[in-house]
């Protein structure tokens, strides 16, 4: 269920908050723990991986739980009184989590996708001679279709701040007209932005002290260079080569980004800057 949760905070399905959604990938997720712990031996690769599958078919799924007599929870067969697809809360048995999906076609489709996606680069990943650090291409996802691809490429730059102290990161507008201008593109964009990087930079992080087994620290120029191959392959869109050494400075561009390598505030930030022409 938290890797679940994890690959779901990485996500930025669009401006519309989809109800229940969350609710929904918790019991998605519940329901392949209880089918995987019939299973021997429990393999945290083939949950994952039929969570996935279920995510993808998160419009057709027939999902209920009902509570036995020893005050265990199983999974309950469909009834001729259920609808034809839903995942009914436990708590209450009126609830179908789904009925509202109408609303968010393309929240719903960018879901699916990303599961899809997410899907096929982990099998590509288990297949091969892996790293830990090889698991951040499995949370790297951003719409292909969507606010930041409307707008032009912008030009970015990416410094460290090693002296940054707060758990939480910060956005810092430089350019408020170029930001009024494009309107809500814009805002969308931003937050798309926001999200991308917040769980790629976490993300890269941990992968990169477990793979060094380093438990007080992380590389921020480690750090920062996976990010930087992560921008230019999912946000500009090229092959990624190895950035050059910039003179400009944040201010001077339209949006600043500063965000925490982890939840531990000594290990310092990114601070990751955009400008549109």
């Amino acid at each position: 269920m938290r890797l679940g949760k994890f690959w779901y905070k990485t996500l930025y399905l669009g401006p519309k908050r989809v109800y229940g959604v969350k609710s929904i990938l918790e019991l998605i997720a519940t329901s392949v723990g209880m089918e995987e712990g019939t299973k021997h031996p429990n393999s945290l690769v083939r949950a994952f991986d039929s969570f996935l599958w279920k995510v993808q078919r998160i419009d057709k799924l027939r999902l209920a739980f009902k509570q036995k007599s020893n005050g265990y929870w199983e999974i309950r067969n469909p009834t001729p009184e259920d609808p034809e697809y839903f995942v009914i809360e436990p708590a209450n048995p009126f609830n179908n989590l789904t009925r509202s999906f109408y609303k968010h076609e393309q929240e719903l489709q960018n879901l699916k996708k990303f599961a899809q996606l997410t899907q096929k680069t982990f099998w590509e990943i288990i297949h091969s001679n892996f790293k830990s650090r090889s698991f951040v291409d499995i949370f790297r996802n951003l719409p292909k279709q969507g606010p930041v691809y409307v707008l032009p490429k912008p030009s970015i730059i990416c410094g460290e701040d090693s002296s940054y102290r707060r758990y939480v990161g910060n956005k810092q507008v430089w350019n408020e007209n170029k930001i009024k201008k494009e309107g809500l593109i814009m805002e969308e964009a931003l937050q798309a932005i926001q999200t991308f990087l917040e769980s790629n930079v976490r993300c890269v992080a941990s992968s990169i002290r477990a793979d060094e087994e380093q438990s007080s620290n992380s590389n921020l120029t480690e750090v920062k260079k996976e990010v930087q191959r992560l921008m230019s392959e999912d946000i500009l869109r090229k092959k990624y080569t190895p950035w050059e050494s910039s003179k400009d400075k944040h201010e001077d561009y339209d949006v600043t980004f500063t965000v925490p390598v982890s939840s531990h505030n000594y290990f310092g930030a990114l601070k990751v800057s955009f400008k549109w022409d």
